[in-house]
């Protein structure tokens, strides 16, 4: 099932997914998380009305890493879809009800800051990036605000260049 969603073959993860929930004997874990892959197949082929259905029952039915990558995953499709308030809330309800899963709530702050940039905020941009810079405790999460952070500074100078060159340029006519 795994390997079918990395070689995006969603119609091979579906079939093995709904082989893995029509067992009943299968443990709730391995059911998770055949429930969360086809939510993720439905993402892979944008049809998100699907993939909420699925995480959303993969959520209420599992408090596992399952569930929490599964909020996030909805919040994704929340911010895909321009549901900002949506995306805002499910991020900070996944950081409430999965706060062990530190990977996913990494990836939620990040989530968040793109949040903040979607909807004009720069300031909360920035000042999400450069908390999780200054105190999250994994690297890889780190290393992408850093990298976010960045972009985001670049792009300034390069408009505050622009409107130099411009107010120059304008005041030689």
């Amino acid at each position: 099932m795994e390997s079918y969603f990395y070689l995006n073959q969603y119609d091979s993860v579906e079939k093995y997914a709904k082989m893995i929930l029509e067992k009943g004997s299968v443990n709730a874990g391995a059911q998770n998380k055949a429930s969360l892959f086809l939510g993720k197949a439905a993402m892979g082929k944008r049809d998100y009305e699907t993939a909420k259905d699925e995480l959303l029952a993969t959520i209420n039915a599992a408090q596992d890493e399952h569930g929490a990558e599964a909020k996030y995953r909805l919040a994704e499709i929340f911010f895909a879809t321009k549901e900002y308030k949506q995306c805002y809330e499910t991020l900070l309800s996944l950081n409430a009800d999965f706060g062990s899963y530190t990977e996913w709530v990494g990836k939620s702050y990040l989530l968040i800051a793109d949040y903040f940039e979607a909807t004009g905020d720069l300031f909360q941009t920035k000042a999400t990036l450069q908390s999780l810079i200054d105190n999250f405790p994994l690297d890889e999460v780190k290393k992408q605000a850093a990298e976010k952070l960045k972009k985001i500074e670049s792009d300034e100078l390069k408009k505050q260049t622009q409107m130099k060159n411009d107010t120059i340029g304008n005041g030689k006519n």
